[in-house]
């Protein structure tokens, strides 16, 4: 927890897309409390917005339905299930290390490896992906009920497996289908080797597989539905690009630890004992070659498009590259740990040191120093950049001048709060937004990556932009500077307050402006 402690003061945790899932946390609330007109519409994101069917609902359902029905604070909730998600992916890790046949000793220097692994802490306290870790713990912990299922040959296994990924899916669907992906060479691998006899294999996997799908669907096929009636397209496949040499750079070097930008960084000391097994898991040549293959697979999928060529075929064009590092976080340390213990093995057979175990015990206690050294370090690094986000005092003000001086049906485009301003603007001033933070389940998608071309980096004519704010019903432009990073606001203010026959200024503060479109 003292990790951790950062994130549970200021106003709300740090982090990308927090906004979002804040968001949609209170619509969910709002729902369930009677708020809602109708219950399955969020009235504030995208003149109407089917958060339902447009997101897996499962993470941030449970946070509104919890704090309301408790009448717990939806904030205090929140970080509660942020830090139960982050637990939960320890202690699968753990478990699944002892059904890959990992002691008990290796099995917690597994955990202790996700306890301080840098994707995983930067998925909390840099990018916000709340439904990313509330997934993982419970794909994770799929994996390892298969892996007992075909080890002890008990279909039952199988099918709690296949439960586990089903919810993983309902709480973040990308997480179960990335590692989803990864299962398919691992279950070619097993197939073609023959480790587990062929039927019981094909058996076992197909209820799996069955029961999983059974739990998805309900949330499933509207989504399919509605994504095909969206038709959303990501301007650039696997929404990052960057050359295979920068990603093993980043992939070394701690002076990317804190930065919004991928590919991130992993650790030279967990690279390495990863890589040594997956060699070793090679050469093992019985169960492990499979989890080595799954890791290499979500690997491949973390270079993006430039590493892995599926990223220029839909639907894998849609994936998030960047998440897939932290996808990799458990099996990464399940590969080191692997290593050490093969490590260990390797000492015990070396006469020299059979007699003398306290010699032996100080080796082998040198290699795990050697492995966790950096990542606790990189740790602690993180803890000192950790910082929950304050509402700027001037957008408070702002917020409330809307909440006092516009009809409570007047749609709001902002511009300059990173993308606090989808949560803050309809949460502090019950205002309607004509964008959100989650296009790909929005019909106007392509009309708001005009508004946001504008407002990021001065694209289009002000005439342009005025006649698209009038097209999506805006009345309100709230434009503010600096509040969480420097991007591009001062043009956009500019070039709106050279066209009073477009914008009028309504309202300001020295770091915040509000304009009416005319």
């Amino acid at each position: 927890m003292g990790l951790l402690w950062p994130l549970l003061g200021g106003d709300f945790p740090p982090g990308v897309d927090t906004p979002t899932f804040l968001h949609l946390s209170w619509v969910t609330r709002l729902a369930l409390t009677g708020h809602l007109e109708n219950p399955l519409l969020d009235p504030y994101w995208y003149g109407g917005f089917r958060y339902l069917q447009s997101y897996p609902p499962l993470a941030y359902g449970l946070v509104g339905a919890i704090s309301a029905l408790w009448g717990d604070d939806l904030v205090g909730v929140y970080r509660g299930m942020l830090v139960l998600a982050y637990v939960g992916t320890v202690w699968a890790t753990v478990w699944v290390a002892r059904q890959i046949g990992l002691p008990r000793g290796t099995s917690l220097l597994a955990g202790l490896l996700v306890v301080v692994s840098y994707p995983v802490l930067a998925a909390l306290a840099l990018w916000g992906w709340f439904t990313t870790l509330a997934a993982l713990p419970l794909v994770v912990m799929a994996y390892g009920l298969l892996e007992r299922s075909l080890s002890e040959r008990q279909v039952r296994w199988g099918v709690l497996g296949g439960v586990c990924f089903g919810l993983g899916a309902l709480a973040h669907h990308m997480t179960a289908l990335g590692i989803g992906l990864a299962l398919v060479p691992w279950g070619v691998y097993h197939l073609v080797r023959g480790t587990i006899p062929r039927l019981t294999f094909l058996k076992v996997c197909a209820v799996f597989l069955a029961v999983a799908l059974v739990v998805v669907a309900p949330w499933g096929v509207p989504f399919l539905a509605h994504a095909l009636e969206v038709g959303f397209r990501r301007e650039m496949p696997g929404i990052w690009t960057f050359p295979l040499a920068t990603y093993a750079r980043h992939a070394l070097l701690p002076a990317y630890i804190g930065r919004f930008i991928y590919p991130a960084y992993i650790g030279a000391s967990v690279v390495f004992f990863a890589l040594v097994g997956v060699v070793y898991a090679l050469l093992e040549g019985r169960r492990l070659p499979a989890l080595a293959l799954l890791t290499l697979t979500l690997t491949a999928f973390s270079l993006g498009v430039e590493g892995n060529p599926l990223y220029r075929l839909y639907p894998f064009s849609g994936l998030d590259a960047a998440r897939f590092s932290v996808f990799m976080a458990p099996f990464v340390a399940l590969l080191c740990c692997v290593a050490v213990d093969a490590v260990a093995h390797s000492l015990e057979g070396w006469r020299v040191l059979r007699a003398r175990p306290v010699i032996r015990r100080m080796v082998l206690g040198l290699v795990v120093a050697a492995l966790v050294a950096l990542p606790l370090r990189d740790a602690w690094i993180v803890r000192g950049k950790m910082a929950p986000y304050q509402v700027d005092p001037q957008v408070h003000e702002a917020l409330t001048w809307l909440a006092h001086h516009t009809h409570p049906q007047d749609r709001v485009f902002s511009a300059g709060m990173w993308f606090w301003d989808t949560f803050l603007i309809p949460y502090l001033a019950q205002r309607p937004l004509v964008h959100g933070w989650h296009d790909e389940g929005a019909p106007t998608w392509r009309a708001v990556g005009v508004l946001r071309g504008a407002a990021w980096f001065g694209l289009g004519t002000m005439d342009g932009v005025a006649s698209t704010l009038r097209t999506l019903g805006a009345r309100y432009v709230v434009v503010a500077e600096s509040l969480f990073t420097p991007e591009a606001t001062p043009l956009l203010r500019e070039r709106m307050e050279s066209r009073p026959d477009l914008f009028t200024l309504q309202a300001q503060w020295e770091r915040v402006r509000i304009y009416q479109v005319r």
